[in-house]
């Protein structure tokens, strides 16, 4: 018969061999169905609000520009919500999205964006797009912090 140490040290040997399985199980369950397209998805899900828009190397806080905010809710269904107050009136847009290999895709009545995402935090978003203005390639950097 065990004494009560050897029975202390068998347990105990028998919870960390069965804590490192059920370590090892959530880590092969998270390899085969947590693509690294899926945990940024489960970022990006949420309200979040436009802060600042870079072009031409000059940073801008978009509140001051746009008289008012701008707030964008993802929603885990693929639809979009965006809601933007220019001095003083307030326009809603909705349309879809999709997210793969750091690019978001936003479609609005047919007309498909794509952003590159530069950077996505639980709570900060980094967004850049090229576009023509004038005849010539602008970057245009959005950053966005997630309100809820």
């Amino acid at each position: 018969m065990l004494t009560f140490d050897e029975n202390f040290t068998r347990m105990k040997k028998i919870f960390k061999i069965a804590l490192l399985c059920a370590a090892l199980a959530g880590a092969l369950a998270c390899f085969s169905s947590c693509s690294k397209d899926g945990i940024a998805i489960n970022k990006l899900i949420g309200k979040w609000k436009a802060e600042t828009m870079s072009m031409g190397g000059v940073t801008i806080d978009y509140e001051e520009i746009a008289g008012g905010g701008m707030f964008i809710t993802f929603q885990r269904d693929g639809l979009y919500v965006a809601e933007s107050t220019f001095q003083g009136q307030t326009q809603t847009e909705s349309g879809t999205w999709e997210y793969s290999d750091d690019v978001l895709t936003t479609t609005i009545n047919g007309e498909e964006s794509l952003l590159n995402v530069v950077e996505l935090k639980a709570s900060e978003m980094v967004l850049s797009q090229e576009n023509d203005i004038n005849g010539e390639k602008v970057e245009v950097v959005l950053t966005l912090n997630k309100v809820k």
